[in-house]
């Protein structure tokens, strides 16, 4: 009985694990989109969203233990990569242009 009452409680509080738009994010490229990104990529104006994408990242491998994006990368090629999805996606948050991206390098 005690059994099936734990399993129960486990699946009412069971929750997926949010997207990249569901999670509360704050900073330079917080709500952002794409299409910013790029704007900024091109007049030079992206060291505090480049910085903040690539500190989002190395929070997402601190705090995975399955999850190492930057594994073997640096930053240009993070960031190269973000160019690429967001030329495809530009009005997508930016936030899902890097849960993308950790999806893809998940080492």
């Amino acid at each position: 009985m005690k059994l099936t009452a734990l399993i129960v409680l486990t699946i009412c509080f069971a929750r997926p694990a949010a997207a990249a738009d569901e999670v509360k994010t704050l900073g330079a490229g917080a709500n952002a989109t794409c299409g910013k990104w790029l704007a900024d990529r091109q007049s030079g104006n992206a060291f505090s969203m480049s910085n903040w994408a690539l500190g989002y990242l190395s929070g997402a491998a601190t705090f995975s233990q399955n999850l190492n994006p930057l594994e073997g990368l640096d930053s240009d090629g993070v960031l190269y990569w973000i160019d690429n999805f967001c030329r495809s996606h530009p009005l997508n948050k930016f936030t899902v242009a890097l849960k993308a991206f950790a999806d893809e390098h998940p080492r």
